[in-house]
């Protein structure tokens, strides 16, 4: 059975979330709702570290 990737609870969605919270209402993909939650909080700063080891090269 192919198992497809969920784009919308993905690496994107949280790309989207992030310029969703800095004022770009016109991204192409869904923001993941827990990180929205977590940026409602008025944060003077914001880093986000994405780690994504889902290569097809070792």
């Amino acid at each position: 059975m192919i198992k497809y990737p969920n784009y919308d609870r993905s690496i994107l969605s949280i790309a989207s979330s992030v310029l969703n919270h800095f004022g770009v209402k016109d991204c192409q993909h869904k923001t993941l709702p827990e990180f929205d939650k977590l940026l409602e909080k008025d944060y003077k700063n914001i880093i986000v570290i994405l780690f994504d080891g889902l290569g097809t090269r070792p």
